[in-house]
């Protein structure tokens, strides 16, 4: 007899990587699809999707905000007001969401308050500071000049360590920034009260 399956069906599908190796195949990857949620949450296109390092929280992109949801009950808590967001990371430690976007800008949300801390401003074809360039050999750093015709961030990547980020975006740019770092006051950060 057939069954009534609903819009939340519990899907498993496996795609399995191997590595060979002279004793056997060791598995290096099995990601599991484990629920299909079919939420709509987003009157418009979901430009960018992370998870928080725990898993505990996710966060959405879409024309004009960010949500950001608890994972286990599949329930939005925050919506955090983003003009033209393209890319997400959260902070570690998760108490924080940097949002790239469009225009730009990286905007730092303080997830529990929803409130926008501090933003960081690409100024286009002025050449600005944006970041560092830290040399692993020497663990000297030098600060890095940017000069670009579109500043859209379109992704942003945490490093191992969790002291930086980089990001990327229109015309090829990679930009390095330090989460410790500070920046002198003619360069562009608004910090908002």
């Amino acid at each position: 007899m057939p069954s009534i399956i609903s819009n939340q069906q519990q899907e498993q599908t496996s795609i399995e990587l191997k590595r060979q190796t002279q004793d056997s195949n060791q598995l290096l990857f099995s990601p599991t699809l484990l629920q299909r949620l079919g939420i709509t949450s987003h009157p418009s296109t979901i430009r960018f999707i992370t998870l928080s390092e725990d898993a505990v929280l996710l966060a959405t992109a879409s024309l004009g905000y960010v949500l950001v949801w608890i994972t286990a009950t599949h329930q939005p808590i925050r919506r955090l007001i983003s003009p033209a967001p393209t890319s997400l990371l959260f902070a570690p430690g998760s108490k924080y969401i940097i949002v790239g976007s469009s225009d730009g800008r990286l905007e730092i949300f303080d997830i529990s308050t929803a409130r926008l801390m501090k933003y960081l401003k690409d100024r286009g074809n002025i050449g600005q500071i944006v970041g560092q360039i830290i040399d692993p050999h020497t663990n000297s750093s030098s600060k890095v000049a940017s000069q670009s015709s579109n500043g859209e961030i379109w992704s942003i990547v945490l490093n191992p360590d969790k002291s930086r980020i980089a990001t990327g975006g229109a015309g090829g740019e990679i930009n390095l920034w330090n989460f410790d770092q500070e920046y002198d006051e003619d360069e562009e950060e608004e910090e908002l009260e």
